[in-house]
C-alpha cells in the first residue's frame, strides 16, 4: 500500500482533496497529502509509536486522510473512531493497561498522541501487518471488527473499480459519517485512485436540500453518503423542478445497502443515479431513416 499511495501523491497535483468548516475552505492537493502523512509518521514515531502499534483516531476531514496514509507509510494500522467510540476504547484500555505489551495511541485534539500499552483486540491481534480497522456497530466499538491488510485493500480498489466503474478525473462530494458508513475503500481510496476532485463534507452538518444545491453547484459527477442521508437527500430531489432533476439525474450516489439477513460487515456498496433520467424524445421520422442500408 506504502508503494501505491506514493506513485498515486508523491509529487502530483491530483486528486485534490477540498473542504470547508469554521475556519474556512481549505485544499490540499495529493503533493499536500503526502508530504503532511510523511510529518505525520516522524511524529508518531517520535511520540512512541512502532510498526506494528494500532493509532486510533477520532479525526475527520483532512487529519483522517492524513492519518490513513501516515499509517501506510509508518507500517501502524489505523482505526477510525466516532468521539463517542473512542471514549469507550480509551476505557477498555486503561482497564488493561501493561497486559499485553501492545502499543495503542490515541490522537490528541492538539495533534500529538497518547500511548498506551494494553492487550490488542483479537481481530487485530490475529491479523499482523493490518492497515485497516473498520469498526462495528456494536456498543463496543472493538466487538465486530473488520480488519484489512494493505494488499486486501488493493484487490477491493480493483474489484470495485472495475464493478462501480468510477469517473476517471471527475469530481465527488463525500459525505463522511462518525460511524463510517460508506466504507474508507470506497469513500475515499477508491475516489483518490481515480484522481478524482474529492470534496469532504460532514453528513450530520448537512440537511438534504443544503446538498443538492451543493451538488449542483460543484457540478460533481458522483456522492458518496451514509444510507439514511441517501433517503432522505433522494426524497427532496423527487421534489425539485424539471431543471434541477435534469442535472441530478446525471449524479450517481455510492452508499452501503445491506444484504438481506447478513451482517453489518457484509453490506455492500452500490453506485445508482440520484434520480431517474428523463425520458428522451423519440427521433422525429427522417426520409433517410426509410431508405434501405443493404
Amino acid at each position: 500500500m506504502r508503494a501505491l499511495f506514493k506513485a498515486l501523491l508523491k509529487g502530483s497535483g491530483t486528486p485534490v482533496l477540498q473542504t470547508v468548516d469554521a475556519a474556512g475552505e481549505t485544499i490540499l492537493s495529493a503533493g499536500n497529502i503526502w508530504t503532511s502523512a510523511h510529518a505525520r509518521r516522524i511524529a508518531l514515531r517520535e511520540g512512541g509509536l512502532e510498526p506494528g502499534g494500532v493509532l486510533c483516531s477520532a479525526q475527520g476531514g483532512f487529519a483522517a486522510v492524513i492519518d490513513l496514509v501516515a499509517c501506510a507509510i509508518g507500517g501502524f494500522t489505523v482505526l477510525p473512531l466516532s468521539t463517542a467510540g473512542c471514549a469507550v476504547l480509551r476505557s477498555n484500555v486503561s482497564e488493561t493497561q501493561g497486559q499485553g505489551g501492545a502499543q495503542i495511541a490515541f490522537t490528541a485534539a492538539e495533534g500529538g498522541c497518547t500511548l498506551h500499552l494494553a492487550r490488542l483486540p483479537a481481530a487485530l491481534a490475529q491479523r499482523p501487518g493490518a492497515l485497516l480497522a473498520v469498526p462495528g456497530a456494536a456498543a463496543d466499538p472493538l466487538a465486530a471488527l473488520r480488519v484489512f491488510t494493505g494488499a486486501e485493500i488493493e484487490r477491493e480498489l480493483v474489484q470495485l473499480a472495475q464493478r462501480l466503474s468510477p469517473v476517471q478525473g471527475g469530481a465527488r462530494l463525500s459525505y463522511r459519517s462518525g460511524q463510517h458508513d460508506t466504507g474508507l475503500v470506497c469513500d475515499l481510496l477508491l475516489a483518490m485512485t481515480c484522481r478524482q476532485t474529492i470534496y469532504l463534507r460532514d453528513a450530520g452538518a448537512t440537511d438534504p436540500r443544503t446538498a443538492i444545491a451543493e451538488m449542483i453547484d460543484l457540478a460533481v459527477d458522483e456522492v458518496a453518503m451514509p444510507p439514511a442521508m441517501r433517503e432522505a437527500v433522494a426524497r427532496e430531489a423527487r421534489r425539485a423542478g424539471p431543471a434541477e432533476r435534469a442535472v441530478l439525474s446525471r449524479i450517481r450516489v455510492f452508499s452501503e445497502k445491506a444484504q438481506r439477513g447478513a451482517t453489518r460487515g457484509s453490506a455492500q456498496v452500490s453506485a445508482e443515479r440520484l434520480v431517474p433520467a428523463p425520458p428522451q424524445p423519440k427521433p422525429a421520422a427522417s426520409a433517410q431513416l426509410l431508405v434501405p442500408l443493404f
